[in-house]
């Protein structure tokens, strides 16, 4: 019996609408309601179509370098008439188009940008109403050629890519070092009109409140190259997006962004994941903060602080993210980078999860005392105190030494102690540090490697346990990882930190 022939249409059609893959339609037994449900999404209508006729489905796409004038247009004359040829095989026939046109210098050749933009628009123009993904990377001359003349219904697109493949490189170092993006390419109100697109992704593309209305239901995006500045005219533009990847964002002046933000219509924001990397150079603007406060919907945000950021401060994501117990995770991804990864339980067993990255080396930071992590870690003293397992790498067992956090309700404390090449010679591990013995008593210290190839002193050990600010553990787990001791039983330091111990 097909399960699915109970499943209501209005269902069917929800499911049809958020796949990703929707040939998959063509390998299986569609009962009368799922073929109905499809024709209702001409989309994926389409592609059953095609499958069903025998025929497959080529992808259309060309790619150019710097050439002659009249090369160029033979390949786009070239790209037209097969997709002309493809149109008359397949009646039915969805596209993927894919256009890179790279074009160093267009006087050298002696190529007119809007004379190529037309010659474009005139290849997919005719094709734009049965495409279904659309990416155009090339110069910003050309793009702010073409865009323009791409205002034709596309009721079948679902994916859009607008890459402007020679962006302005800011200076990141000037006081106003955004001031190189304001030639963005701007997006005409009117582009694609009647589409319903679900995936966007714009490199280089400037973004106002006057987005196109095909916009509105976009669910996926993914932007290069934008200001923080501009995160309200976003959420204004995609009302609908639920994931937002913000890549290469710039963050300059408080003033400069705080005169450009008015607060978005954010408060019943669909967005549940936010991805950032970001040159943080400057203070997160209050009024961009203020923003991010309001999507009470967002669970899972990422910033990634890129090279010569100096700006560490992750408090302006923590804000809301309540006092329940809370798990932290602190590792080093080779060759230089740190990972805080903080997840919590709340309500209705709804994870959320706040994490942040740092690259710890090319910053010019003369010393550990003045590494990167730090900065970070000191930014996050509203997780500490609510903070109950903690899960560290050794190599970031100095910062968070130098840090000393108070964290009164930790229980569990595991500590990978998994060579890498980068860190400290297994054979002189880190010990020592601005550590105090605690006062309080904590559940169980867990030292382990996956690969089962560490040894520790129990010297060593113990100095972890006072770098934790422990007096004494109930338990000291080893998992593949030998202690060696210098006697034939434990020292009395041992044993007056560790109530037992167990080797797994």
């Amino acid at each position: 019996m097909d399960y699915t022939s109970r499943l209501p249409t209005e269902l069917i059609a929800c499911i049809l609408d958020h796949l990703d893959q929707p040939d998959v339609l063509s390998t299986a037994a569609l009962c009368h309601r799922w073929r109905d449900a499809t024709k209702l999404h001409p989309h994926f209508y389409a592609h059953v179509e095609s499958k069903r006729k025998g025929n497959s489905q080529p992808r259309n796409a060309f790619n150019t370098e710097q050439v002659a004038a009249s090369t160029v247009f033979d390949t786009i004359d070239r790209f037209a008439l097969k997709v002309d040829r493809a149109s008359v095989l397949f009646h039915r026939l969805t596209l993927d188009v894919d256009v890179q046109f790279v074009v160093a210098d267009l006087r050298k050749g002696g190529l007119n940008p809007t004379r190529v933009a037309r010659s474009l628009t005139d290849a997919v123009l005719p094709i734009l109403s049965r495409t279904v993904k659309l990416r155009l990377a090339t110069s910003s001359d050309i793009l702010n050629a073409i865009l323009p003349l791409l205002c034709a219904p596309a009721p079948l697109l679902r994916r859009l890519a607008l890459v402007d493949m020679n962006p302005p490189q800011p200076d990141i170092f000037a006081l106003s070092h955004y001031a190189a993006l304001e030639n963005m390419c701007t997006i005409p109100h009117d582009l694609l009109h009647g589409s319903a697109l679900k995936h966007v992704h714009l490199s280089g593309m400037s973004i106002d409140v006057t987005a196109p209305s095909a916009f509105a239901r976009a669910v996926h995006v993914d932007l290069s190259n934008h200001r923080i500045a501009e995160f309200s005219n976003i959420c204004t533009a995609f009302p609908s997006m639920i994931t937002l990847s913000m890549y290469n964002a710039l963050l300059g002046r408080s003033s400069d962004d705080d005169e450009d933000i008015i607060f978005p219509p954010t408060t019943s924001s669909t967005l549940r994941s936010l991805r950032i990397s970001i040159f943080a150079r400057h203070p997160w603007p209050a009024r961009f903060v203020a923003a991010i406060r309001r999507l009470h919907a967002l669970c899972h945000i990422h910033v990634a602080f890129l090279n010569f950021s100096s700006n560490l401060d992750a408090s302006p994501f923590l804000a809301g993210f309540g006092s329940g117990p809370v798990r932290v995770k602190l590792c080093s991804i080779p060759p230089h980078t740190t990972k805080v990864v903080v997840p919590r339980i709340g309500a209705n067993d709804v994870t959320t999860t706040r994490s942040f990255s740092v690259v710890e080396s090319g910053l010019g930071f003369g010393s550990e005392t003045t590494s990167p992590c730090i900065g970070l870690l000191r930014s996050l003293n509203v997780v500490w105190p609510h903070v109950t397992h903690l899960d560290v790498s050794r190599k970031c067992l100095q910062s968070l030494a130098i840090v000393s956090p108070a964290m009164p309700t930790l229980e569990v404390a595991a500590v990978d102690m998994a060579y890498h090449p980068h860190a400290h010679d297994r054979d002189t591990f880190w010990r020592g540090g601005p550590h105090n013995r605690g006062t309080r008593s904590f559940r169980q210290l867990i030292l382990y490697d996956a690969s089962g190839g560490t040894s520790v002193l129990s010297t060593y050990v113990v100095d972890i346990s006072h770098t934790l600010g422990a007096k004494r553990w109930e338990t000291l787990t080893l998992r593949g990882v030998t202690m060696h001791v210098h006697m034939s039983e434990y020292p009395p330091t041992l044993a007056e930190t560790f109530a037992s111990i167990q080797e797994e």
